[in-house]
């Protein structure tokens, strides 16, 4: 799932969602934390090779800053965001290096990696006055701090937290819309990837008898069974693949 968000100055910022709640949760208990932000100037076309590199790196996720008004060249900015710690540099570093391979690939003008430290509360909050709700199909995502809704639209929150989830998946997007639109009624529904759990709570607003969401990661699970009790429907949230799931299903999500 991608959230837009407006930035404060001139771009349109995408934040991808995954298991981003109980990552960030685990991590704050040690305390007040820091993190760092490591942004990288690209090309559209080089977006996906940066983000995932910085994926690597970042604290379970990448956000994409877009340009209102595309001008070609490295007018897009890969973000990841990591704890600061004794490790923290050397992954700067190590994504730095990882970074200057991608030029022989012949993508896109991709510019010098930043770094600059964030406070933990002050990021935390204009962070959050950024997230706006977005419509896709019949149903409105919005952050569960916000109360938005429309008479015409079927809502559903979700905390995307501090940190991001993993990658930049257009994909959700589609099968958001697609289930949107779809009769699942009565029907029995697999979510593979369920990640946030956000494709397997739409399902189940829209009727679905049964809604089964697998992750190989246990974060994203638990992130999926939150997310769905708070949006008051059942999903039966287990780590793991599709191979451990017995059954037939109507509808396959993935």
């Amino acid at each position: 799932m991608t959230w837009k968000v407006r930035h404060r100055r001139t771009a349109t910022v995408r934040i991808s969602l995954g298991a981003s709640k109980t990552r960030w949760a685990a991590a704050s208990t040690a305390g007040a934390l820091r993190w760092l932000e490591i942004a990288v100037p690209a090309h559209a076309e080089a977006v996906e090779a940066v983000s995932e590199i910085l994926s690597r790196y970042g604290h379970n996720g990448i956000a994409v800053e877009l340009p209102l008004a595309p001008r070609g060249g490295a007018d897009h900015t890969v973000k990841a965001y990591l704890v600061e710690d004794v490790d923290s540099y050397a992954k700067v570093s190590d994504a730095r290096d990882a970074l200057g391979h991608l030029q022989a690939f012949g993508l896109g003008p991709i510019g010098e990696l930043a770094v600059r430290a964030v406070d933990d509360e002050d990021w935390l909050e204009s962070w959050k006055a950024t997230v706006t709700p977005v419509r896709i199909g019949r149903f409105l995502v919005r952050p569960t701090w916000s109360d938005a809704s429309a008479a015409d639209a079927i809502t559903i929150a979700l905390d995307p937290g501090m940190a991001f989830g993993t990658g930049l998946h257009p994909t959700t997007q589609q099968c958001l819309e697609a289930v949107s639109y779809m009769d699942v009624e009565g029907l029995r529904v697999l979510d593979v990837g369920t990640g946030s759990g956000i494709l397997a709570i739409a399902a189940a607003k829209r009727g679905a008898r049964e809604v089964v969401g697998v992750d190989t990661d246990p974060l994203a699970v638990r992130a999926a069974k939150e997310n769905a009790e708070a949006n008051g429907v059942t999903v039966d949230a287990r780590s793991g693949s599709a191979a451990d799931v017995d059954g037939a299903f109507d509808v396959v999500l993935a």
